[in-house]
């Protein structure tokens, strides 16, 4: 079943389950709400929830607020499905503002999130999971943080596009990424004010990526592998906190310049010691670090930095 809803059209609910096509396409002039009785706090209502058989289901210039009961849920929450949101604004959750769990492929792309309890996008896939993260083009500001993607290393979930979003003023990660497929734009976001003021990535490189220089510092907090079969290029400028291994089969093309090195370091930049090592293991050969700076690293003194 579809049903369609007409631009301007404002909704007062406790829960709207999905498990069909909800087509919710408004306009900028005409958006259509869904809201509180009161429109005062979180947590006036429940959430959108879409399940499994809804994956065509568009919502488009739409405006949810002062949702989600649950600060463990999301306003918007996506099961294994992949519904499309695109240009709408979503505020005021008690929890988070989309939650996408058990994988699935959602766009999510040109939307405002301002002030959700917890982070405004998170994605969560356990190992029997697949799909693909598309998120893109959103506005992020204030909040309990940006996005957050949390991956099982035996999902199923390609890392399509984590890119072009503005983070700003959260009181978490501006973008956390944990899974085996790590989007090859990752770097390509704009973040600014945030507690964690950077771009947390673990897990692979599983496809070949170039990581430029955005502005925020790339922290690589449980590891990081390149995949054999994979190349990642890092561009001038951009500023690798590890924390730990940074392993690579594939390749690594870490290419600099005198005016703008590729930094490997640690946050203080005070204490050797800090993160562990770049390792190349076989069928690394092709890697190249040209203009690059190497410091603070090396746990063990056996070790090489």
């Amino acid at each position: 079943m579809t049903v369609t809803v007409e631009p301007g059209v404002k909704f007062i609910i406790g829960e709207l389950i999905v498990k069909g096509t909800l087509l919710a396409e408004g306009t900028t002039e005409a958006p259509i709400v869904f809201t509180g009785p009161g429109e005062k706090t979180t947590g006036e209502w429940e959430r959108i929830k879409f399940e499994l058989g809804s994956g065509a289901s568009v919502l488009k210039h739409v405006e949810a607020k002062y949702g989600s009961w649950a600060s463990t849920k999301g306003m918007i929450e996506i099961i294994a499905s992949s519904p499309a949101i695109q240009n709408s604004t979503i505020r005021k959750s008690g929890g988070y503002g989309i939650k996408v769990v058990q994988g699935g492929s959602p766009e999510i792309a040109n939307d405002k999130f301002v002030e959700n309890s917890k982070y405004a996008i998170s994605y969560e896939a356990e190992a029997t999971s697949s799909g693909e993260v598309n998120i893109h083009g959103n506005t992020i500001e204030k909040g309990g943080g940006g996005i957050f993607a949390s991956i099982n290393s035996s999902a199923s979930v390609y890392g399509q596009a984590l890119s072009e979003n503005t983070i700003t003023g959260t009181a978490g990660w501006g973008i956390f990424y944990n899974g085996p497929d790590i989007p090859g734009n990752i770097t390509q976001n704009t973040l600014s004010g945030n507690a964690n003021n950077g771009i947390l990535a673990e897990g692979t490189v599983a496809h070949s990526s170039t990581w430029s220089n955005g502005g925020a510092r790339v922290f690589l907090e449980l590891g990081v592998t390149v995949a054999s079969g994979t190349t990642l290029t890092m561009g001038p400028g951009l500023f690798v906190v590890p924390n730990h291994n940074l392993t690579v089969k594939g390749t690594l093309r870490a290419e600099g310049t005198a005016e703008e090195p590729i930094v490997f370091s640690s946050t203080a930049e005070s204490i050797p010691g800090a993160w562990e090592q770049i390792k190349f293991e076989p069928g690394s050969g092709a890697s190249v670090l040209d203009h690059i700076e190497a410091k603070y690293g090396s746990f063990s003194s056996t070790k090489g930095m």
